[in-house]
């Protein structure tokens, strides 16, 4: 393995060595990171080997349509099962240093290499799957693909076990600074959040540099009314409801449960929700005008 950064540690790492992993067909490790955007925690990222035979029903799912108890379930069910895994952090204050230095993107594919040359280690030149557009230069079979963790086994299940490390540790962090509310709002730049910092200034678990420049620009936070999220669920259950192919399959049992919250029961669901649901909505229309003018020309 090559010399890497000291800020990126190996927090836990099972499997190494297994020989179960040169007996399966077609295996593949799978990579994909959770905090990119936060101002506050870690940035935690997973690879993971799972056998074809494994039996989370669940898998592929995007992490961000599942509850914090379904997250904690099936990341333990993951652990069960994968033949291998790893998972790999970077501290608050190291990540906002490597930021200001690099670019969140280059330390995103610092990591991901440490995660490779970690996996490497006892199974060289494994397939690796990672979620996204971009790669890592210089190194064998690897493949980068948009929506992987809607798409592949082991890269949703990455994501889910880095969205539980990483929720886990705001967790414990909001033990030690409950008027935080960083269960809550799990580190993301939420106005709630950002409402908290100014009452009572950061922490040690807060990113300097990246709060410091969500304070200035709070107006890039969008939240929805009740009005905006009802005309789009409408809009887009509508045309759901003749095609349900136009959404992501992993996507609908969170837009049902979006639909019974905002339409049903009168209420807005988080800041992350509501983008996530806004943004899914936005495709869904736009998959049916593609279709509508395929169809016409």
């Amino acid at each position: 393995m090559q010399n890497q950064p000291p800020y990126i540690q190996v927090v836990k790492e099972i499997g190494q060595n297994n020989p179960k992993v040169f007996k399966e067909e077609k295996v593949y490790a799978g990579i994909d990171e959770v905090g990119v955007s936060s101002i506050a925690g870690s940035l935690v990222c997973s690879v993971v080997i799972l056998p074809a035979n494994h039996t989370i029903s669940r898998l592929p799912i995007d992490s961000k349509v599942l509850h914090d108890n379904s997250i904690t379930e099936m990341a333990q069910e993951i652990e069960k099962q994968a033949l291998y895994y790893a998972i790999l952090a970077v501290s608050p204050q190291d990540v906002d240093k490597q930021v200001q230095k690099k670019g969140m993107l280059k330390l995103q594919k610092i990591i991901w290499r440490k995660a490779i040359e970690t996996v490497r280690q006892w199974f060289p030149d494994i397939p690796i799957v990672l979620d996204g557009k971009h790669t890592v230069n210089d190194m064998r079979f690897i493949s980068p693909i948009i929506g992987a963790d809607r798409t592949h086994d082991a890269v949703s299940a990455s994501a889910i076990l880095s969205k539980y490390w990483c929720d886990e540790e705001l967790r414990e962090e909001g033990k030690k600074y409950p008027h935080y509310l960083l269960a809550k709002h799990k580190g993301y730049p939420t106005t709630e959040h950002l409402d908290k910092i100014r009452q009572y200034g950061t922490t040690s678990f807060h990113r300097p540099m990246m709060t410091e420049k969500a304070l200035e620009k709070p107006q890039d936070i969008r939240t929805f009314t009740l009005s905006d999220m009802e005309k789009s669920l409408r809009k887009a259950g509508e045309y759901l409801k003749e095609d349900s192919s136009l959404a992501n399959e992993s996507t609908l049992p969170f837009l049902r449960q979006m639909w019974k919250q905002v339409i049903q029961q009168k209420t807005l669901p988080s800041e992350k929700q509501q983008r996530f649901t806004m943004n899914v909505c936005r495709e869904v229309i736009k998959n049916q005008k593609r279709k509508t003018k395929k169809q016409t020309s």
